[in-house]
C-alpha cells in the first residue's frame, strides 16, 4: 500500500509523503550514497591481505616456511617482499605483533572520526561532512600506498579509520533523513558493503604486490566528484536550521523528479516553529552548536539511552570486525575465504529487512545476535569436542554463518541508534553511542593475533 500524506501538513514526515515518499529522487540519492560503501569496505579489509604473511621465506640461501621462519639464526629474506608490509619491513618473530597492532591502531581512529563526524555534520550540514570524509578515507588510502615504513603506514590507516567510522556516521544519517520512518530500514538493506568485500578478494587474487591492491582499491573514491553535484543539503537539516528558503529548494526540486507538485513555503514555516517547540518542550537545545556532548551524560534520559546503544554498539563491532579480520586464520584459500566473508555480508542486511519491518528494531536486533553467538559457541564446542580430518573446514563455515548473523544486526542497530535521538542531535547521538565500536574493533584485530 502507497503512502497516503495527511491533507494537513503537520511534519517533514507528511511532507516527505506528499512529494512522492519512496519515489525515483529517493532511488536516486540512496544508490549514489550506498556505492560508496564499496571503496570504504575495501579500504577497511585490505588489511587482511596487505598485513599477512603469506610470503615464502629464506634462511642461509634455504627456502623456509613462514611457521618455521623465526628458527633461522641469520638474518631472514622475503623471497617476493613486495607481496605484504609483512614481508617488505621484515615484520616477523619478536615483530609479527606490528601489523595487527597497526590494524586496531586503524579502529582505534574510529573513536577520533566518531566524535568530529557528528560534531561537524550537526554544525555545516550533512552534504559537505559526506564529502569531506571521502576525501579523507582516499587521502589515508593513498598515504598506506607510498609509506616508506610502518610509521607512516600506522598514521595512515589511524586515518582511514577515522574516516571510515566518520562515514558509516554520516551515511545513516544522510540517507535516512530523505525518507519516511516505514522506508528507512531500506537504507540498510540495501547495503553494497558485502561487494566491496567480495570484490577485496578478487582483486587480492590479481594484484599480488601490497603497494598495486592499495592503488587500485583506493581508485574507487573518485567517485565522490561524479556523485557530491547529483547530492542536496538533508531537508530536515535545513529546516532544523530555520534556512527555510534553501529547505523548500530541496523539497521541491525532490517534488520535481517525483513528479509531484511543489511545497508550499509557509507550511514550512509553520512546521519549523512546531519543531522547535516540541524539541525545547523536551530539553533540547534548538541550536545544535550549543548543545554539548556532555549533556548526553548531564540528562537522565539521554544518558540511559546512550549507554544501552554504546552497549550494542561494542558487541556488535567486536563481533563483526572480529570474525572478518580472523579469516586471515581460516582454513582454506585466503582469497576465497574473503569471498565468502562478503557474500555473508551481502545476504545479512536484505534478510533483516522483512524482519525489521514485521517485528521491529529490538527484536530483529536480538534475533540477529542470538544467531550469530549460536554459530560462534558451537565454533568453541567443535574445537573441543571434536578433531576429524574436516574440523577445520567446518568451523570456517561456521565462522561465515557468524558472519551473517552479525552483519544481519547492523540494520536494526544503526536504525536503532538514529531513531533514538531528537534531529538537533540525532548525528551526535549517533557519534556517541557508536563510539563504543571503536573500541570493540580495535580489540578485534588483537584476537585475530593470539589466533595465529
Amino acid at each position: 500500500m502507497p503512502e497516503k500524506p495527511d491533507k494537513k501538513l503537520e511534519n517533514m514526515e507528511d511532507v516527505l509523503i506528499a512529494i512522492g515518499g519512496f519515489g525515483r529522487f529517493q532511488v536516486l540519492v540512496l544508490f549514489l550514497l550506498l556505492f560508496m560503501e564499496i571503496p570504504a569496505a575495501l579500504m577497511l579489509y585490505v588489511p587482511i591481505f596487505i598485513g599477512s604473511n603469506s610470503s615464502e621465506w629464506t634462511c642461509n640461501g634455504t627456502n623456509v616456511s613462514a611457521s618455521s621462519i623465526c628458527s633461522c639464526t641469520t638474518e631472514a629474506l622475503a623471497r617476493n617482499p613486495e607481496s605484504s608490509i609483512v614481508a617488505e619491513w621484515n615484520l616477523i618473530c619478536g615483530s609479527s605483533w606490528i601489523p595487527h597492532t597497526i590494524t586496531s591502531l586503524q579502529m582505534i581512529g574510529m573513536v577520533l572520526g566518531n566524535i568530529y563526524t557528528s560534531q561537524l555534520s550537526d554544525w555545516y550540514g550533512r552534504r559537505y561532512c559526506f564529502m569531506g570524509i571521502i576525501l579523507q578515507m582516499a587521502f589515508g588510502s593513498v598515504l598506506s600506498a607510498i609509506a616508506p615504513n610502518p610509521y607512516v603506514y600506522a598514521a595512515a590507516r589511524f586515518v582511514c579509520g577515522a574516516g571510515y567510522s566518520g562515514f558509516i556516521c554520516i551515511l545513516a544519517i544522510y540517507s535516512m533523513e530523505f525518507l519516511t520512518p516505514r522506508w528507512r530500514p531500506v537504507s540498510g538493506c540495501a547495503s553494497p558493503s558485502g561487494i566491496g568485500t567480495m570484490l577485496l578478494g578478487l582483486l587480492a587474487y590479481y594484484f599480488r604486490v601490497w603497494r598495486t591492491l592499495v592503488w587500485v582499491t583506493a581508485a574507487p573514491f573518485g567517485a565522490i566528484i561524479l556523485i557530491i553535484p547529483f547530492l542536496p543539503e538533508s531537508p530536515r537539516w535545513l529546516l532544523h536550521k530555520k534556512r527555510i528558503d534553501e529547505c523548500s529548494k530541496v523539497l521541491n526540486h525532490i517534488a520535481k523528479i517525483n513528479g509531484k507538485p511543489a511545497i508550499d513555503i509557509e507550511i514550512l514555516r509553520i512546521i519549523s516553529k512546531t519543531n522547535n517547540s516540541v524539541e525545547s518542550a523536551e530539553g533540547v537545545e534548538q541550536s545544535s552548536e550549543r548543545f554539548s556532548y556532555l549533556e548526553f551524560w548531564r540528562d537522565k534520559t539521554l544518558r540511559r539511552t546512550t549507554l544501552y546503544l554504546q552497549g550494542i554498539w561494542f558487541v556488535w563491532a567486536f563481533v563483526h570486525f572480529g570474525l572478518g579480520y580472523n579469516i586471515q586464520n581460516v582454513a582454506g584459500s585466503p582469497y576465497l575465504n574473503v569471498v565468502f566473508l562478503g557474500l555473508a555480508e551481502a545476504l545479512g542486511p536484505p534478510s533483516s529487512f522483512f524482519f525489521n519491518d514485521k517485528f521491529g528494531r529490538r527484536k530483529t536486533l536480538v534475533g540477529f545476535m542470538t544467531l550469530s553467538a549460536v554459530f560462534l559457541v558451537s565454533i568453541g564446542i567443535l574445537q573441543v569436542c571434536y578433531h576429524g580430518r574436516n574440523a577445520a573446514q567446518i568451523v570456517a563455515i561456521l565462522c561465515l554463518c557468524g558472519k551473517y548473523g552479525a552483519t544481519g544486526a547492523k540494520m536494526p542497530t544503526r536504525l536503532l541508534t538514529g531513531e533514538s535521538y531528537p534531529t538537533a542531535i540525532r548525528t551526535m547521538g549517533i557519534g556517541v553511542a557508536s563510539i563504543t565500536a571503536s573500541l570493540g574493533g580495535a580489540l578485534a584485530p588483537q584476537m585475530a593475533y593470539l589466533g595465529s
